[in-house]
């Protein structure tokens, strides 16, 4: 990369964020619209929510492993040109059904701030690799926060298809910047292992009998046999498919990091608040817009629903987002600028993770209070530091 596009690299990045994550937020808004537009009821207008939740949650961790391939550029253009097919789509809809394959195709937009992280690690001079990722996270929080008033402006004012007319353009203006200064060609530098195609299969279709279950239990009754057949299903899939995970030698998504407390508890932190935060806004959209002679509604209009959402979104998990990525970077540093974080350090009782180096293969210790090998082909090396506190020696 020449060190002209450095400088550019970042904000494209963050700009390609931000437009997926405002055309991840058209949705929740527009599912009363949605539900008056095609004749259909609020519980069946809200799978535009459910099929494009389903898609995401399964091409977030595809795309996550893809994007440490080589062709990182091409599957960032790729999967944006896909979205933008969904937003046509669902802007051009006469039916119901087509309207959904569009919001399907959006679901894309869940994916693609991974592939953004890894471009940004990848490219960026190590010293901006950090707030490189910050800005990315935070990013996904303000994209949020402005998609909802920005969808109640222009379909409370003008039409709910022009919303998904935005998106298109929006998502169009990012793929022109994302191949004007992202680095052509693949990434010399990345691992090549075989994709885990059997994962991929096992976890959609886990997921998909999960959710599937889920959204339609209250309608179809939770003692029901095709809940209780789409959930045990669900149960049995998943099951199989972390057992397969944890066999594999290069997994969609490594398991074994869940052993280790911290992970542990940092990802059912991150579950447990995007599903409170996702409810909170569903019943928000639907009591802000509902009428007032339902007893509970409020009868605002798309236009100021989106600006009392606003504040739901962007306030209450940006900040969160800004202070944890800005305060917790990397525990490591690399010995060179293709290493990469593997497994917890296994010589020390600490545990922060070791890193591996892309280019000769050599193991580098805990940087808690280690010194990395060198080798002709290395040059850089890990800090040679203390033990940690209450840590033994190897």
């Amino acid at each position: 990369m020449t060190h002209a596009r450095e400088p550019r690299l970042l904000p494209v990045l963050v700009y390609a964020a931000l437009s997926t994550a405002i055309v991840s937020s058209l949705g929740m808004l527009l599912v009363p619209t949605v539900s008056r537009e095609f004749d259909v009821s609020v519980s069946t207008a809200q799978w535009m929510l459910t099929v494009n939740l389903l898609v995401g949650a399964v091409a977030t961790p595809v795309m996550g492993r893809l994007s440490d391939g080589p062709h990182k550029k091409r599957l960032l253009v790729g999967s944006l040109a896909i979205i933008l097919i969904g937003s046509v789509i669902a802007a051009l809809a006469t039916t119901f059904s087509v309207f959904l394959v569009g919001r399907a195709l959006q679901g894309l937009t869940y994916g693609i701030v991974p592939i953004t992280i890894a471009l940004a690690r990848r490219y960026l001079p190590a010293d901006r690799v950090g707030r490189g990722i910050s800005s990315l996270s935070v990013t996904v929080a303000t994209g949020i926060g402005i998609g909802y008033p920005l969808t109640g402006i222009i379909a409370g004012d003008l039409s709910y298809r022009l919303a998904f007319w935005f998106a298109a353009l929006f998502v169009v203006s990012a793929m022109l910047v994302v191949a004007r200064a992202v680095p052509q060609g693949p990434d010399a530098q990345a691992a090549r292992h075989r994709f885990d195609t059997q994962g991929a299969a096992l976890l959609a279709t886990g997921l998909g009998a999960l959710l599937l279950g889920v959204s339609e239990g209250p309608s179809w009754g939770w003692a029901s046999a095709r809940t209780l057949v789409l959930l045990g299903a669900a149960v049995v899939v998943l099951a199989i498919w972390v057992v397969i995970e944890l066999r594999q030698a290069h997994p969609l998504i490594n398991l074994r990091v869940l052993r280790s407390g911290d992970v542990l508890l940092a990802n059912a932190t991150a579950i447990g608040l995007g599903t409170a935060m996702y409810l909170g806004l569903s019943v928000v959209s639907l009591v802000a817009q509902a009428p007032s002679e339902t007893g509970y509604g409020l009868s605002l209009p798309v236009f100021w629903a989106g600006f009392v959402m606003a504040p739901l979104s962007a306030g209450a998990s940006a900040p969160t987002a800004w202070s944890t990525s800005s305060r917790a970077g990397p525990p490591w540093r690399h010995c060179c600028p293709s290493a990469r974080p593997w497994s917890p350090c296994r010589r020390c009782c600490c545990s922060l993770p070791t890193t591996r180096c892309g280019r000769c293969s050599s193991e580098c210790s805990c940087s808690a209070w280690a010194s990395a090998p060198r080798t002709p082909r290395c040059r850089g090396s890990l800090p040679a530091r203390s033990p940690p506190k209450n840590s033994a020696a190897p």
